[in-house]
């Protein structure tokens, strides 16, 4: 397969660059799996509903607003979906105005309509219930440590303490990348988040920690995974890694609490740990920092909105300093 970025004749010459060329270098120049798999999907969409002879100089404000009504066309009956091609198109249409192959002032705005936003926030009162099954199975004399319902709460807490790590990043952590500091009060783990390589590093509480982290960390090599996601001393393609975390973390989410009627997941942790440092009142650009997250996904995402008692509560302190 050919591509944009093996293949300098084609990004030189604009008029003759391909669209589907730029899919492709948008995909080779992709981190994780799964996002050149995203840029994959696209590909075939756009080969399947316009040929792959259409050249980065055909993308005009009319093609973009042709490919956006395509994509509702063709995904009326799965919204979610067409909102994301949508995304990687625009994606791969900036990554072309980089290079000068697309005017940088072609707009890129796509109205549609029926994908509608999931909002995946568990409510305040879901969150503590959640935690307080999670501690009781995890703290309970009478548990059995190996039952898979205690283990996912044990891993799920745990997810939490880590700063809400991302499961894939979690599943690579191994024992010998937890150091003590000189007084032994914390544990820091320097590590990287392998979807955008931002370094992240983690400090944990070590006795507020213990019941989580010592039966992980006793008695174990260096090299051994923190978790049982992976086998210390078996090579994995990349392919297979990333099906070993979606089985293992799916295994997971099905013996974590329900709440609500709704399903639990490892990304919970994750919004749950957000919510609590921004209950403390720390900076967002801080709170950026120890998720490892780029300006903007942090709010769009992990940070709950705020519920109606609480808009009611700020609306009635704004009153009272105004009125009374």
């Amino acid at each position: 397969m050919s591509t944009v970025a093996s293949d300098s004749s084609v990004w030189s010459t604009g008029e003759l660059a391909l669209f589907i060329d730029a899919i492709r270098a948008k995909q080779d120049s992709s981190r994780a799996l799964n996002t050149r798999r995203h840029y994959a999907t696209l590909l075939r969409f756009f080969i399947a509903n316009f040929g792959d002879r259409v050249r980065c100089s055909d993308i005009d404000r009319s093609f973009v607003l042709h490919f956006a009504e395509t994509v509702s066309l063709r995904k009326a009956s799965r919204p979610a979906m067409g909102r994301l091609l949508c995304s990687w198109f625009a994606a791969v249409c900036r990554h072309a105005m980089e290079r000068g192959l697309i005017p940088a002032d072609l707009s890129l705005r796509m109205r549609f309509p029926s994908a509608r936003p999931v909002d995946r926030h568990l409510l305040p009162e879901d969150q503590e219930a959640l935690i307080a099954e999670c501690r009781r199975l995890v703290t309970a004399s009478d548990s059995d440590r190996n039952s898979a319902s205690v283990h996912a709460a044990a891993i799920f807490l745990l997810d939490i303490a880590l700063q809400g790590l991302a499961p894939v990043d979690l599943a690579e952590l191994t024992v010998g990348m937890f150091l003590p500091d000189r007084a032994g009060t914390v544990w820091i783990v320097e590590t990287r988040r392998r979807k955008t390589g931002v370094p992240v590093r983690i400090v944990i509480d070590r006795e507020a920690a213990a019941p989580l982290l010592e039966p992980l960390l006793r008695d174990r090599r260096p090299d051994e995974y923190l978790i049982d996601c992976f086998q210390r001393n078996k090579e994995y393609t990349e392919t297979q890694r990333q099906n070993r975390i979606a089985n293992y973390f799916h295994k997971l989410a099905t013996a974590l609490p329900r709440v609500s009627g709704r399903q639990v997941t490892l990304y919970d942790a994750r919004r749950i740990y957000c919510d609590i440092v921004d209950s403390l009142d720390i900076p967002h650009h801080q709170l950026r920092k120890l998720i490892g997250h780029a300006p903007g996904v942090l709010e769009r995402h992990y940070l709950r909105p705020l519920s109606l008692a609480e808009h009611r509560a700020i609306s009635h302190a704004l009153l009272r300093k105004l009125l009374h």
